[in-house]
């Protein structure tokens, strides 16, 4: 369990950046709902999320990091919390990076191991 929603924030972080599926998979609660950011799929169950999160972790070198300045949190109650702001997703190509902005929400009920009940990411418009 969590103490706060930052702390299931960085968590889910650095499970993404370790490619560690399987404790990944565990943070979503067994009814989640995740809007994946490189996916127009609607992903509603744990087969799916998995199979999206491997899917991911086949691409060379995937890192994703939080844009500090962007996170908020608001608190529904004690242990119901929504997070969001905005994350770069960097993808190593060759001899070349390729960093796409998105913006994020979790809603999380940190009385719950498994805490992520919804999950919506979708990357930013390009502006020219």
């Amino acid at each position: 369990m969590y103490d706060n929603p930052r702390a299931a924030l960085d968590q889910w972080i650095h499970l993404v950046n370790t490619l560690a599926v399987d404790e990944l998979l565990a943070l979503y609660d067994d009814d989640a709902v995740l809007f994946p950011t490189f996916s127009d799929a609607l992903l509603t169950n744990k087969q799916a999320i998995r199979g999206y999160f491997e899917e991911l972790g086949g691409q060379p070198s995937i890192e994703v990091s939080v844009n500090e300045g962007s996170v908020n949190t608001h608190s529904l109650s004690d242990q119901i919390h929504v997070i969001g702001g905005t994350y770069g997703w960097r993808f190593d190509q060759a001899e070349d990076a390729l960093v796409l902005q998105a913006r994020f929400t979790f809603v999380l009920d940190l009385s719950r191991s498994s805490p992520i009940l919804h999950h919506h990411s979708s990357q930013l418009p390009h502006k020219p």
